[in-house]
């Protein structure tokens, strides 16, 4: 048997290149889950924070549609007349907050400024609307990723969903259609 240095050192370099890259193998494995766990922790905090932004909104659209329906009712009331105009601004409240009194406050009662203050109010509402169209979309992919526990995205989806549903503050032709999570997973597979 002929054993010479050279055959001695190209062995003990194989063992060593196949030992690193072992290791580093290894290594990919604890990074791709470290990076899978810090994902799924950042996923999780969206969507608490989605959830927090989704009651904020939904607070936001019933006052603007205390508002808007109070303002509907004070126009109507200028048009006749408006003898009940003064009690109709000072009575309205969302949340036990006079909401029109702050919003007349240097503004005389008259029909241009309440019709000002209607298109104001829309825009409000369609703002909301917008962001709440924004945070649906952003949950549904989350889902659609599977990135999230199922019981926080299930939470968050409905949530959307009751502020969708819950009428009176959207306009039909407003109004976002609320995907059925079921029907969507069975088309994309």
């Amino acid at each position: 048997m002929n054993i010479n240095v050279d055959n001695i050192i190209g062995s003990a370099a194989k063992i060593n290149n196949k030992r690193n890259s072992e290791k580093s193998a290894s290594r990919d494995e604890n990074s791709k889950s470290i990076d899978s766990v810090e994902i799924g922790k950042k996923v999780n905090t969206r969507l608490d924070s989605i959830d927090s932004d989704l009651k904020n909104i939904q607070s936001s659209l019933s006052k603007n549609q205390t508002i808007r329906e109070s303002l509907n009712l004070l126009l109507e009331e200028l048009s006749m007349g408006g003898s009940k105009s003064e009690s109709i601004v000072k009575e309205a409240k969302y949340a036990d907050e006079a909401v029109l009194v702050d919003l007349f406050k240097g503004r005389e009662l008259n029909e241009s400024n309440v019709r000002s203050l209607i298109d104001m109010t829309d825009q409000n509402i369609s703002s909301e609307i917008a962001k709440l169209t924004k945070l649906q979309i952003e949950t549904e992919n989350i889902f659609a990723s599977n990135m999230a526990g199922g019981d926080q995205i299930d939470k968050v989806i409905k949530s959307t969903e009751t502020v969708f549903l819950s009428g009176g503050h959207v306009s039909a032709s407003n109004r976002l259609s609320v995907l059925n999570a079921d029907l969507v997973m069975r088309l994309i597979k």
